[in-house]
C-alpha cells in the first residue's frame, strides 16, 4: 500500500509537469497559456488544459499503478514514468492529428482555421469540448495498461477492441443522435456552439465508460459474446435515450434537441450531458456490477 501511494504521488507530480511543459511550450506554441488563463480568463483554454491533457494524465497515472501488487520500488516507478511518458506523447500526437482533422474539414467550407485558433483566439467552448471527446476515447484505450499487467498481448487486443467500437459509437453518434439537417462541423466551429459541443462530449464520454467495462467484464476467448453485448447495448442505450427525450418533451412542452442545436442553449446541452452518462452508468451498473 505504501509503494502504491508513493507510485501515485510520484506518477500524478510528473505528470502534471511534463503535461504542462509539453502544452504550452510544444502544442501551443506562439501562445502564451499562463497569459490566456490567468490575465485573458479564457474558459476554453482552461477546459482544454485540464479536460484534454492534465485530467487524462492523471487517470493514466492512477489506473497504471492500482489494481495488483507492488514488486520493486525502482523498477516500478521507472515503468510508470516511461508508461506516462509514453502515454503524455500519444495524448500529445491526437492534439496535433485532431488541429490537422480541423484545419483539413475547414478547408473544405473555405474558411481555414485550426484548433488552437479556435481555442485561444475565438475561445470556442465548443472546440475544447470536440477535442476532450477524442482525447477521451485516446484514453480509454491508453487506460488498458498497468504495470501489473502481465501480458502485453492483453492490454493491446483490449486498446483495439476499444478502437474498433469506438468507430460504430461515432457513426451511431453523426446517424442517431444528430438531427438530419444539423451538421456537426458548423454547428461545433463556425456557430460556435457549446451547447452542441457538450452534447458531443456527453455522448463520447459516455461510451468510454460502457466500453471500458465491457471490454474489461469479458475474457478475450468470448470475443463473441462481447461483440454481441456492445450491440444490444448500443440498442438499449438508444431506446433509454429516446424515452428520456420523450418524457422531457411530455412533461416540459419542449424539444430538448432544439434548445440545442438551434437556441444554442448551453444548459440543454449539460442536461444531455447528464442524460448520456447517467444512462452509461446505469447499463454498466447492471450489466457489469
Amino acid at each position: 500500500m505504501l509503494y502504491v501511494s508513493i507510485y501515485i504521488l510520484v506518477g500524478l507530480i510528473f505528470a502534471f509537469f511534463i503535461s504542462t511543459i509539453v502544452y504550452d511550450k510544444a502544442l501551443t506554441k506562439g501562445f502564451s497559456l499562463k497569459e490566456y488563463l490567468f490575465e485573458k480568463d479564457s474558459k476554453a483554454v482552461w477546459v482544454d488544459y485540464f479536460g484534454g491533457f492534465i485530467l487524462p494524465a492523471f487517470l493514466i497515472t492512477y489506473n497504471s499503478v492500482t489494481g495488483g501488487e507492488a514488486k520493486s520500488l525502482i523498477l516500478d516507478l521507472l515503468t510508470i514514468l516511461i508508461i506516462l511518458s509514453v502515454a503524455i506523447a500519444v495524448l500529445a500526437v491526437v492534439r496535433v492529428l485532431n488541429d490537422k482533422i480541423i484545419l483539413n474539414i475547414s478547408s473544405k467550407y473555405g474558411d481555414k482555421t485550426t484548433l488552437n485558433n479556435e481555442i485561444f483566439n475565438q475561445s470556442n467552448l465548443s472546440a475544447s469540448f470536440f477535442n476532450i471527446a477524442f482525447t477521451s476515447v485516446i484514453t480509454n484505450i491508453l487506460l488498458q495498461e498497468s504495470i501489473f499487467e502481465e501480458k502485453i498481448s492483453v492490454m493491446l487486443l483490449r486498446a483495439l477492441l476499444i478502437f474498433l467500437f469506438n468507430i460504430i459509437v461515432f457513426i451511431a453518434y453523426k446517424f442517431l443522435e444528430v438531427k438530419r439537417e444539423v451538421k456537426i462541423y458548423e454547428n461545433l466551429f463556425e456557430k460556435d456552439n457549446s451547447a452542441s459541443g457538450l452534447t458531443f462530449l456527453g455522448y463520447i464520454v459516455s461510451w468510454q465508460i460502457i466500453l471500458y467495462k465491457l471490454v474489461n467484464f469479458y475474457d478475450l476467448k468470448e470475443l463473441y459474446s462481447m461483440v454481441v453485448s456492445f450491440m444490444l447495448i448500443l440498442v438499449f442505450y438508444e431506446i433509454i435515450k429516446l424515452i428520456i427525450k420523450f418524457g422531457i418533451k411530455y412533461i416540459l412542452k419542449e424539444d430538448i434537441e432544439d434548445e440545442i442545436y438551434l437556441q444554442k442553449n448551453i444548459g440543454a446541452g449539460f442536461g444531455m450531458f447528464v442524460i448520456y452518462t447517467g444512462i452509461a452508468l446505469l447499463i454498466s451498473g447492471v450489466l457489469f456490477g
